[in-house]
């Protein structure tokens, strides 16, 4: 299932320069490759772009590249990746070139912060395109998921999804486009054109939920010290394993107490699972069902919670919260 359009502003026009700032990496990313594609056309990329990383450029390299005469296209664009040390190094040359900017050389710069407020930044908007690219907030993720899913792939993805997917990947906006572009590989040899939890949890919470449930069934045995364990390689096994594992726990612990609830209205083994939602492991997901009160799930999840917040507002580091929490669940 090929992309249609990537998911960012088209420019109404080509400009002599560009500033993308934020810190939104992927989607500065994306964009980039959408002003590329304006610019190079038909050409021969190699012909045209000409890339700098900002912490190495120098400013007669950029000049002599933009000021440089096309051959065989029609412009010629230098792209300036994380460019804030270069800018602060040549803003007054910089400031100079945009007041006679190339015809034919066009600039591109990434940056973090580019205030508004300075005589730079306020030319560069006079003259070129300057957009912002900051991280998305907890409330803006869904709406940005279920129209990167649509827009891109003309894929619709249920509500219930979209909650488990930023619970599996956490709420960095590169990291969950990268998991639906994922989805979409996956699902383009299909027929179907939704994404529901049965494809998340098989193709992103697949490995978590597995290292979770794995912490999760030696606390349910009282096995602190395995426990431990297993949360230290779970979250040593990427870089982004700290802001995805309490996402994980969470999500199962809500299976659980779902499952819980059905088992004590007497529906059968065979049935709980899939109501819950749990497509994998369903032997052990009901064991756990089966040994776990209500009440300490239910305690769990409000744990969960708490150690989410303390790591997302400085008091404290998933590591610390998610240890402590097994220790007190296992007393």
């Amino acid at each position: 299932m090929a992309k249609k359009t990537q998911q960012a502003d088209k420019p109404d026009k080509i400009y002599s320069v560009f500033v993308l700032c934020g810190n939104d990496r992927r989607r500065m990313v994306d964009q980039t490759h959408i002003i590329t594609d304006m610019i190079v056309g038909d050409d021969d990329p190699q012909l045209v772009v000409t890339s700098f990383d900002g912490d190495k450029a120098s400013l007669p390299e950029v000049l002599d590249e933009l000021l440089t005469f096309p051959f065989l296209s029609q412009y010629r664009l230098v792209i300036i990746s994380e460019a804030d040390k270069f800018i602060t190094a040549n803003r007054e040359k910089l400031e100079a070139y945009l007041e006679k900017p190339s015809s034919t050389g066009i600039l591109l710069m990434q940056v973090k912060t580019f205030p508004a407020t300075t005589k730079l930044a306020k030319k560069a908007a006079q003259i070129g395109w300057v957009q912002k690219y900051e991280e998305l907030t907890a409330k803006e993720l869904p709406d940005f998921i279920t129209n990167y899913a649509k827009n891109e792939y003309s894929l619709k993805i249920k509500s219930d999804a979209v909650s488990l997917l930023i619970g599996l990947t956490g709420d960095s906006a590169g990291q969950l486009i990268n998991e639906v572009d994922k989805i979409a590989a996956f699902m383009s040899s299909g027929s179907s054109k939704e994404i529901t939890e049965k494809e998340i949890e098989m193709l992103v919470g697949n490995n978590r939920q597995y290292d979770a449930f794995s912490v999760i069934d030696a606390m349910a045995n009282g096995n602190v010290g395995q426990a431990l364990n297993l949360l230290d390689q779970m979250l040593g096994k990427t870089r982004d394993s700290e802001f995805t594992a309490v996402g994980a726990f969470a999500w199962y612990f809500r299976k659980l107490y779902s499952g819980r609830l059905m088992y004590a209205q007497k529906l059968s083994p065979y049935e709980i699972p899939r109501a819950a939602g749990v497509w994998h492991n369903q032997e052990a997901f009901m064991k756990l069902v089966k040994a776990m009160p209500g009440k300490k799930i239910a305690s769990g999840l409000q744990r969960l919670t708490q150690i989410d917040y303390a790591s997302k507002s400085g008091l404290g580091t998933v590591k610390d919260g998610l240890e402590k929490f097994i220790v007190e669940f296992c007393t």
